[in-house]
């Protein structure tokens, strides 16, 4: 059997790979996504995918063993993995190169666990989690993730070594423009090993009204001296429960930036 695959498509394509560990497959279209499934033994782990003149998206969830992907072609590539597919890798790491010479790259970690996931490797220009995840998400000083899932209980860590320098971006933002679908982190938002996080409740849209503003609650600066900024533009905030970014000495400061209304309690 062959352990390597290349398949172009004008449109989707759908793949039952049951022996193959390397598979470069460009597809087309964006109404129905590509599926790439390796049966169950996991011996595909490595993918090159590519937009063939048009937008794309991967549906690799079928793919548990993948850990190695590039993306290259000059189109919008999106790929789908869950999160427990990366939480069982190798440090829970899956790396991601982005080889693309126009149009944005995107990893969507799917699926609702209690996942360790290290995005750290993932090179995409956008990185989201598109299910509620309560394990504790490992990320570079200086990325970017998006939530448009609900969570509860949110854990977001940087590097042991870089803990006094490192920075974070959260954006809360569903991608539905419908009312009351704002992006909520319901019980607790935990930080640790960062210095700096913003998060931006500000880029959600709606084209209704009876809009709700996200809800974030609990927010803990864990053991170290992290400092919060709030990004709400005209959409506003609300924080409730207790927040705490106290646990070291200073503490960190919370900054909130709202044109709309910010609701305490």
């Amino acid at each position: 059997a062959a352990t390597s695959v290349t398949l172009t498509a004008g449109n989707e394509v759908t793949v039952g790979l049951a022996a193959a560990t390397v598979a470069t497959v460009s597809g087309s279209g964006t109404t129905t996504n590509s599926t790439i499934d390796d049966a169950a033994g996991n011996t595909l782990t490595t993918l090159n995918l590519s937009g063939n003149g048009a937008a794309h998206t991967f549906d690799v969830s079928n793919s548990e063993g993948v850990k190695t992907v590039t993306m290259t072609g000059d189109q919008d590539v999106t790929m789908i993995i869950t999160s427990a597919a990366v939480d069982a890798l190798t440090n829970n790491q899956l790396t991601v190169t982005d080889s693309t010479t126009a149009g944005t790259t995107t990893v969507d970690l799917a699926g609702v666990g209690a996942n360790a996931v290290d995005t750290s490797t993932i090179g995409a220009d956008v990185i989201e989690i598109s299910a509620a995840n309560t394990g504790t998400i490992l990320t570079a000083s200086g990325q970017t993730l998006t939530l448009s899932a609900d969570q509860t209980t949110f854990a977001l860590d940087g590097s042991d070594t870089g803990a006094a320098s490192n920075t974070a971006t959260l954006i809360l933002d569903d991608g539905v423009t419908t009312a009351n679908a704002t992006v909520d982190i319901a019980t607790s938002l935990t930080l640790t090993d960062l210095s700096a996080v913003t998060i931006d409740v500000s880029k959600d849209s709606f084209t209704t009204t009876g809009f709700t503003p996200s809800s974030i609650t609990n927010i803990t600066g864990s053991a170290d001296n992290t400092s919060v900024t709030i990004n709400a533009g005209a959409n506003g905030v609300t924080l409730a429960g207790t927040h705490d970014l106290s646990a070291a000495t200073g503490g960190g400061a919370l900054v909130i930036n709202s044109d709309g209304v910010v609701g305490l309690g």
